[in-house]
């Protein structure tokens, strides 16, 4: 009996720790935005990384009061993207988010600021800064389901674990 309970034991843990840990092994998805601070009309690179091969994404700009969509990437058989898009010279100076959304609706971001546009005579005053803003941003934090699923596993075997002990001390 003892060595069934052991023997079952062995293949949740198996089941619950190392085949999440070999699924999580590929890296997550990533963009990244060059130049990080554009003026507006300016033109930015959005490199992605990790996203899946030949994937499809909607590449947005978003700011407490200014949303706009960029324009579109395709990720090649290297789960690879890079795009140039220009933003628009009417997008208010601020941070912004960079958003790449997926078909299947998983998303990934990078951040931005735009300042004010440059004119074409320079001026001696420096630059305005973004204000910061009291306003709640919200954060999507996407946690793929084998975490959490790997999360409740640790717990279901800790608990029959803690248990089995207690029975057989």
């Amino acid at each position: 009996m003892k060595f069934k309970v052991m023997l079952i034991s062995v293949f949740i843990a198996i089941t619950l720790f190392v085949l999440p840990v070999l699924a999580l092994a590929h890296g997550t998805a990533e963009i990244s935005v060059t130049p990080d601070v554009v003026a507006a009309g300016g033109k930015i690179k959005v490199k992605g990384q990790e996203m899946g091969a030949n994937e499809e994404f909607t590449i947005l700009l978003e700011g407490l009061k200014f949303k706009t969509e960029l324009g579109e990437a395709k990720s090649n058989d290297k789960e690879e993207f890079q795009v140039e898009f220009v933003i628009l010279v009417n997008a208010p100076s601020g941070v912004y988010q960079v958003r790449a959304v997926g078909k299947d609706g998983d998303t990934t971001t990078a951040e931005l600021t735009v300042t004010a546009p440059l004119k074409a005579a320079v001026t001696s005053q420096p630059t305005a800064e973004p204000t910061p803003s009291a306003a709640p941003m919200k954060i999507a934090i996407n946690r793929p389901p084998i975490e959490m699923y790997g999360a409740l596993g640790i717990v279901i075997l800790s608990v029959v674990a803690g248990l089995a002990l207690v029975r057989w001390n």
